[in-house]
């Protein structure tokens, strides 16, 4: 398993180079499109409480258990760019999901968390020094869930589902 998530890892990681030319086409617009597709990868820990009937039971995993569990995940960020104008989403996927039992009860249990953060935003370039100053203005929407479920034998015993459209 560290041997896919290392390969995925140097799969995913992006290069970017910037040239400059000092002919004179310098401030001329850019008419074309520029395309930036961007995947990458989250390094996280999971620390939660899931409480039922004044009950509560800590959850906590460190990275390498949250890889072990992890079921489907895509994070990926694109860029469309023409002249000063841009466009940008985001998107990032995530489910983990951790089979078990209650020994005493004899009752097999599931967990699974789905994580979904959505951003698509659009601006305009204002200040580009083209040595060291960069400033964008730009408005966007995000939607963010996080939708949990907790499964003792055939019974769903918790669903949960937190979702949070942001303006930015």
């Amino acid at each position: 398993m560290e041997k896919i998530f290392v390969l995925t890892l140097l799969c995913c990681m992006s290069h970017v180079s910037y040239s400059q030319n000092d002919s004179d086409n310098n401030d001329k617009p850019i008419s074309t499109w520029e395309l930036d597709l961007t995947p990458y990868v989250w390094l996280a820990n999971l620390s939660a409480d899931i409480s039922f009937l004044e009950q509560s039971v800590p959850v906590k995993a460190k990275f390498k258990d949250v890889l072990k569990n992890l079921k489907m995940g895509a994070l990926i960020h694109a860029e469309v760019k023409k002249g000063k104008w841009f466009i940008m989403g985001d998107l990032v996927y995530l489910k983990v999901a951790k089979d078990g039992s209650i020994d005493a009860l004899s009752i097999d249990t599931r967990l699974e968390i789905k994580q979904t953060v959505a951003e698509l935003g659009a601006g305009y370039n204002l200040i580009n020094s083209q040595d060291w100053l960069f400033i964008d203005g730009f408005a966007g929407l995000r939607y963010f869930a996080v939708v949990s479920n907790v499964q003792a034998g055939t019974q769903s015993l918790l669903d949960k589902q937190l979702i949070q459209p942001i303006l930015f």
